[in-house]
């Protein structure tokens, strides 16, 4: 019997209809960023040995990003936050260590074993459009 792929953060953020926000491109979501690049270290080895580091930058960051525990469900990190923060502060660095917010379960889901330990480290820049005026406390 094959193994059936457990839901991720994306897939629940895919699937929820919002009451009082829409899904949209990152302008949209981000119109003061113009650019940004972050860097998302997996803690833990890859495959192949060596640290498993992801690059997200304007044209691929979404909401999410996904758990690689097999063994957990809407588990991931949630990059839309962390970018809605940083640009609310004006940051153009941000450094961050993120759990999961997911909880490992049987594979039929009827069974939590309790939370997901997967952890991100999270690291990136982001520039800011001209047009917009820094924010003073």
């Amino acid at each position: 019997m094959p193994i059936q792929r457990r839901q991720k953060a994306s897939d629940v953020f895919a699937n929820t209809k919002w009451a009082f926000r829409t899904k949209g491109t990152f302008e949209q979501a981000f119109p003061n960023i113009a650019d940004c690049r972050i860097e998302v270290t997996f803690e833990g080895q890859s495959p192949l040995g060596g640290p498993d580091v992801r690059i997200y930058t304007k044209e691929n960051a979404s909401e999410y990003v996904d758990c690689k525990n097999p063994l957990c469900y809407n588990g991931g990190f949630n990059l839309g936050d962390l970018l809605r923060a940083a640009e609310a502060e004006r940051k153009t660095e941000v450094d961050q260590w993120m759990f999961c917010q997911g909880y490992e379960g049987s594979p039929k889901g009827r069974r939590n074993y309790g939370p997901c330990g997967a952890n991100v480290i999270v690291k990136g820049t982001i520039t800011y459009r001209a047009n917009i005026e820094p924010q003073t406390p």
